[in-house]
């Protein structure tokens, strides 16, 4: 996690984007469905979707790869 500078998640289902980020922090998740000893690690809010979510910038639900690409490379 500390390698990554941003995160970007897609949050039209904010229930399963909460429970990804659960499952990332959670040492029993990553060794039940990974195989890993560790944790992938919690994600920081402060490196989470900072240009805004998704919806909240209000584009269609199958836009998230353009409205990605064209936020990153601002």
């Amino acid at each position: 996690m500390r390698d990554i500078d941003l995160f970007d998640m897609h949050e039209a289902f904010a229930a399963q984007m909460m429970s990804n980020l659960q499952a990332f922090a959670s040492k029993e998740w990553a060794k039940k469905h990974l195989g890993r000893d560790e944790a992938i690690g919690e994600v920081p809010e402060d490196r989470l979707n900072i240009y805004g979510g998704s919806i909240s910038i209000g584009h269609p639900f199958a836009a998230t790869g353009a409205r990605q690409s064209a936020h990153h490379g601002q």
